[in-house]
């Protein structure tokens, strides 16, 4: 006969309530269960726990050595009970998620602070990385899901696109387009345009959108990351256009961003997630609250 839970909180009970009809309504049982349920516990331990030969409710020797562990194993059980009950509604836990440093920059302290209030005992890790990484982050499982640009995904993961990002013109506030009423994408033709190195998916995404407007955009320099764009930008040696999340990263820089007139380019803002894989509540709880706050997006 094995010990079961039902048993050792029909003893917990008893030496709590001191009777056998208050134990036994605090259990919902009747008093013959309650009873029986205490003689099960006594003979699987081998050992009497109650002293029958009183009257009220007397504990032997080993009954009083064995409260203290009964109580530890009740309290543990129920605790644990508790801790899964938690988890499965999002009350408690931790969630890992991955994203590129734009987002991370820009719009994830409002997901943090929307999710944090309806959730406030959920952690969040997050790392931050390329597209590319993200979605290896996603599809090795070590995040359980990932936000990036569309550029960034791949067959290996789902996207769920939640944000449409146009394209702004950056400019330095002394330069020319800075006075011009209207800015389209033929205008910036005549100016030195600075670009992302070519493995860039922000780049590809943008020239293809400039072939298909046939526009072609010259320039003399090329950089690897937007600090270093946006800071050549700042000195005024050159013009350039990012998507919008982008330009809202500019700190104490004489850079003005500017809506471009005509067809938009733009890209696409979405979650990734893995295929092979399904959120946890939590998880699912801060992809719907992500996603509600990428949709809310203006420009």
């Amino acid at each position: 006969m094995k010990l079961t839970i039902d048993s050792i909180s029909a003893f917990v009970s008893l030496v709590h309530f001191g009777n056998y009809q208050t134990a036994a309504a605090s259990l919902k049982v009747t008093q013959p269960a309650l009873t029986r349920r205490i003689q099960r516990l006594e003979n699987t331990l081998g050992a009497q726990l109650i002293d029958r030969r009183y009257r009220g409710v007397s504990l032997t020797a080993l009954g009083r050595n064995y409260l203290p562990i009964a109580m530890r194993t009740v309290n543990d059980f129920y605790r644990s009970n508790q801790q899964i009950k938690d988890l499965v509604s999002a009350r408690t836990g931790t969630i890992k998620v991955s994203m590129n440093m734009t987002i991370a920059t820009t719009i994830l302290p409002n997901i943090l602070r929307d999710f944090s209030e309806l959730h406030p005992n959920v952690s969040v890790k997050i790392t931050e990385g390329s597209g590319p990484n993200v979605v290896e982050k996603v599809y090795s499982g070590e995040v359980e899901f990932g936000i990036a640009p569309s550029a960034t995904s791949d067959e290996r993961v789902d996207f769920e696109k939640c944000y449409s990002d146009p394209f702004m013109l950056v400019a330095h506030r002394d330069h020319e387009l800075n006075i011009q009423s209207t800015v389209t994408w033929q205008c910036l033709e005549k100016y030195n345009f600075i670009k992302m190195r070519p493995e860039s998916g922000t780049r590809r995404l943008l020239e293809k959108g400039l072939d298909d407007l046939g526009v072609h955009l010259t320039g003399k320099y090329e950089v690897g990351h937007l600090p270093a764009l946006l800071s050549l930008v700042g000195h005024n040696l050159g013009i350039s256009a990012v998507p919008y999340l982008s330009s809202t990263a500019i700190h104490n820089l004489p850079i003005i961003s500017r809506k471009i007139s005509g067809p938009s380019i733009s890209r696409s803002i979405g979650i990734l997630i893995s295929q092979d894989s399904s959120l946890s509540p939590a998880a699912l709880a801060l992809k719907a609250v992500a996603k509600k706050v990428l949709q809310s997006q203006t420009f």
